[in-house]
């Protein structure tokens, strides 16, 4: 990742964080200090995307928010959907993207609007942690149906072991209950893994950030296959 996309991925986002009413948003600048932790996510993303198949390896961008994954797949040679439920989001990323390799769909990840066995690479980063088990448990349905047989999965969870990430969900949820908002849910490696694999997912492998105990870092990324 070069220093120009790292600037390009800080200045898209504080770019959003100044227009967006939802509060998680605004942990991003004040928590992880000029945004470091978002980079440094977005580097493991990338190196653990593998090559594409040939022109026309279809991957998802699964809650794509501002697009950057979505600019990063195409620019590595895929024909990239990018998802998201928010029109307002699929605004800033068509503004922030205007690339041909990437087609913009609105639609939910529990409920995805596409047909089966489409897409080599799927990409879920920094979402399912706003999911209710049930949910979560939906959309892991929904990207096992649409993914091809081999085909990869990308995302992560927030550690349920870290006592500093289940304060701060705890805190958060309760002030986001008051104001109507979002929910966050914190679930150890070995949840996730029970979850993945009644859905026909393995995990081939995981990477905590900045922790130097994988079972116990914050946040932990999960690469895994379909089966």
């Amino acid at each position: 990742m070069t220093e120009e996309e790292v600037a390009r991925l800080v200045a898209v986002m504080k770019s959003y964080e100044r227009k967006s009413k939802l509060p998680h948003y605004n942990m991003w600048g004040k928590a992880t200090r000029s945004y470091k932790f978002k980079v440094e996510e977005f580097r493991l993303v990338v190196a653990e995307c593998p090559k594409p198949r040939g022109p026309n390896t279809l991957a998802l961008d699964a809650g794509c928010g501002y697009g950057v994954y979505s600019l990063m797949l195409s620019q590595r040679g895929y024909s990239v959907v990018a998802l998201d439920v928010s029109a307002g989001m699929l605004k800033k990323a068509k503004n922030s993207v205007e690339d041909g390799n990437v087609s913009f769909v609105r639609g939910s990840i529990t409920h995805l609007p596409l047909r089966e066995d489409l897409f080599d690479l799927t990409l879920c980063p920094d979402t399912l942690h706003h999911f209710a088990d049930s949910f979560l448990d939906k959309a892991l349905g929904e990207f096992r149906r649409t993914i091809r047989y081999g085909g990869v999965l990308i995302t992560d969870t927030r550690n349920a072991l870290n006592p500093a990430v289940s304060v701060l969900f705890s805190l958060s949820n309760r002030r986001w209950a008051e104001e109507g908002g979002l929910t966050l849910k914190a679930r150890s490696l070995r949840n996730v893994r029970k979850k993945m694999s009644r859905h026909q997912f393995t995990i081939t492998k995981t990477k905590g950030i900045r922790f130097a105990l994988n079972a116990l870092a914050p946040y932990i990324l999960i690469v895994s296959k379909a089966v």
